[in-house]
């Protein structure tokens, strides 16, 4: 029987967010002196659409390649006493999905990573000797992308070697690695937890196979079944199950039967997201053109199918801990790699269009393999572009992840967060309680949309 639990009204006092965990507000110092290139003087990249589905602040089209000089200076300066976070990207699957936005690449090119781990090693060594991280204890670390059976275990380990080998290991407290249904077998499974992998997320996308087949999936429902079976044979911390919300082809009635498969399962922690579908007219065009067959569902049904399913794992006795998220148990099935961003972590990105944030500057690796193994080959980093953020820019940038941690206190508010709030209590995205903001069901599911609200004037055409 499904138990009956509530989001919680209000956060808990004390500032502990509903998974026990102090998140006070990061009070981020201000930006050192000495930044190689102004922000306020970098012209956007014209040609680089941006998207508020995936969050970054400033926007994408913000950044560019002349502010890397910025990047390059922090790297060259003392670490902050922050927490420290890895995240490695591994951009090669089965097989490339029709809709998806990340950067990936098909079994015909899976010959290529072994050039491509060896290339990630020298990265890994290079910042390692850097005096902005040399040295630095990592909290967290997580291996990024769906990999194909041409990634074996033995490659597995040398790369967890030659990280332990690079930055020190003894305060890691979450290793979380992603894995899609028709790369899992009982052995990996094995190999994994024994590397010490306790988090592991397998993206199920949807429980429809037609829905499934319609957007170029190769798995099944059986499938998804079979490597969670596989998966819970070892005893892994938290075992997080994904869903995608408005594919082609799906209905409300299929997505309900999706759900209520996937929670019968019941996994410890399920994700639901937006499916990439709804990026933009310029995205639809450039991507799809304008191909009849496929079409983009509405913000807000799409918004609308995401607050159902958020109530229904609530119906199923789940808590919900952030936008599309929920856990069984908000106490032990916690995303450490993601709470530590919400306190303000610093995270370096490694591998092809990999994303790093240290000392108040953005930083995305070069996004063609081509030209990131060409870097490393010749003695560089990857660096493609940047954007060093102000002391402003800085505070909305944090306002806007403690957000999506549900609730914020009311004495952060900064503008122009603080003035977009009566209307959004109005709208019943977000609701007062004492000194506290708290972000309702129905703002949890239309998070991109309010976030986008709050971005600096300056911002917000990108």
């Amino acid at each position: 029987m499904p138990k009956t639990l509530q989001i919680p009204a209000s956060p808990p006092p004390s500032g502990r967010s509903r998974a026990g965990v102090v998140l006070p507000f990061p009070a981020e110092k201000e930006m050192e002196e000495g930044l190689v290139v102004s922000a306020a003087a970098l012209r956007p990249r014209e040609d680089v659409p941006a998207s508020d589905f995936v969050t970054a602040y400033p926007p994408f089209s913000c950044w560019s390649e002349p502010a890397v000089e910025n990047y390059r200076t922090v790297l060259d300066r003392p670490a902050r006493d922050v927490p420290f976070c890895l995240y490695v990207h591994l951009p090669f699957c089965v097989k490339k999905c029709e809709h998806c936005y990340y950067l990936k690449h098909n079994e015909e090119s899976c010959e290529r990573v072994g050039d491509y781990l060896d290339a990630l090693f020298v990265e890994l060594a290079t910042y390692a000797r850097l005096p902005g991280l040399e040295g630095r204890d990592l909290d967290a670390v997580y291996f990024g992308g769906a990999m194909p059976p041409a990634l074996s275990i033995p490659l597995v380990r040398k790369l967890v070697d030659e990280i332990q080998g690079s930055f020190p290991w003894r305060e890691v407290r979450e290793i979380t690695y992603e894995c899609a249904p028709l790369t899992v077998t009982p052995s990996r499974m094995r190999e994994l937890h024994r590397l010490g992998v306790t988090r592991l997320s397998l993206n199920a996308v949807h429980l429809d196979d037609e829905v499934l087949a319609k957007n170029g999936y190769e798995h099944t429902r059986d499938d998804v079944e079979q490597a969670y079976a596989a998966i819970r044979r070892y005893d892994f911390q938290v075992v997080e199950v994904r869903l995608q919300v408005g594919l082609e082809g799906e209905s409300d009635e299929s997505f309900a039967r999706s759900l209520h498969y996937l929670a019968e399962l019941e996994p410890d922690a399920i994700t639901l997201r937006p499916s990439g579908r709804r990026l933009g007219e310029h995205v639809e065009r450039a991507v799809f053109r304008d191909d009849p067959k496929l079409t983009v569902l509405p913000w807000e049904v799409e918004s609308s199918r995401l607050e159902r399913g958020l109530a229904e794992l609530e119906r199923y006795g789940l808590t919900l801990t952030g936008p599309g998220e929920a856990v069984d148990d908000p106490a032990r099935h916690r995303f450490l790699f993601q709470e530590a961003q919400e306190r303000g972590a610093e995270v370096l990105g490694i591998g092809v269009s990999a994303f790093s944030y240290l000392r108040g500057v953005h930083q995305q690796n070069a996004c063609r393999v081509e030209d990131y193994l060409r870097a490393l080959g010749q003695g560089r980093l990857p660096l493609g572009r940047a954007y060093a953020l102000d002391a402003t820019e800085r505070r909305v940038r944090s306002l806007l992840r403690e957000l999506r941690s549900g609730w914020l206190r009311r004495t952060d508010l900064v503008e122009p967060v603080a003035g977009q709030l009566p209307g959004l209590v109005e709208r019943g995205w977000l609701c007062l309680d004492g000194d506290f903001v708290v972000v309702t069901r129905e703002g949890l599911a239309r998070i991109e949309q309010m976030e986008r609200l709050f971005y600096l004037a300056a911002h917000r055409e990108g």
